[in-house]
């Protein structure tokens, strides 16, 4: 994804992450909705670090003399932990719906 929709979805989590604090008065809605809204935009701030350093990286990588398939493991390690936290995002998300809808 790009710059423009890393930023755009930064801006909409951060306006959940609002609503869930100020507007939801329930409060299954209000603590999974902000721990989920938490987690995508701690995602997204990583994978906006990872846009602006990559190329730096790859550059270095390349001046010491490491191989192209040793610097895509190491950008996928990098980028690990923003797939993480979406996926337990997620995994927040279905949980409380269904604990909202067993309420």
């Amino acid at each position: 994804m790009g710059l423009v929709s890393n930023i755009v979805i930064l801006i909409l989590t951060s306006w959940g992450i609002y609503v869930c604090y100020t507007r939801i008065k329930n409060n299954i809605i209000y603590r999974y909705g902000i721990r989920f809204f938490m987690l995508v935009t701690v995602s997204y701030i990583i994978k906006l670090i990872i846009y602006f350093s990559i190329p730096k990286l790859g550059l270095f990588l390349r001046g010491i003399d490491v191989s192209y398939s040793n610097i895509a493991m190491i950008i996928f390690l990098i980028k690990l932990p923003s797939i993480l936290f979406l996926l337990v995002a997620f995994i927040v998300l279905i949980v409380g719906f269904y604990r909202y809808m067993k309420a």
